[in-house]
């Protein structure tokens, strides 16, 4: 992993599953590490295809969204550019 890398949150929405274990993952985050906010979306997109809601920086997703996902931290995602 890069020591430039960032931490951003992949949220999810009511209906969405996770592609590999079809967990409903409306009440869980994603962590990915990424150098930026473009690559942290794209390696979203390769893990979740349409099943996600967005990609959000830390300090946004610590302050005003983390409460809305009361189960928490589903996995991390490493991004090495």
């Amino acid at each position: 992993m890069s020591s430039n890398n960032r931490n951003y949150y992949v949220v999810f929405g009511q209906v969405h599953r996770h592609p590999e274990t079809d967990v409903a993952l409306k009440d869980y985050w994603v962590l990915i590490k990424a150098p930026t906010i473009e690559s942290a979306e794209n390696a979203a997109w390769s893990r979740f295809g349409q099943q996600f809601s967005r990609v959000l920086e830390e300090t946004p997703f610590l302050e005003d969204h983390q409460e809305y996902f009361p189960k928490g931290q589903y996995e991390i995602i490493e991004v090495d550019e």
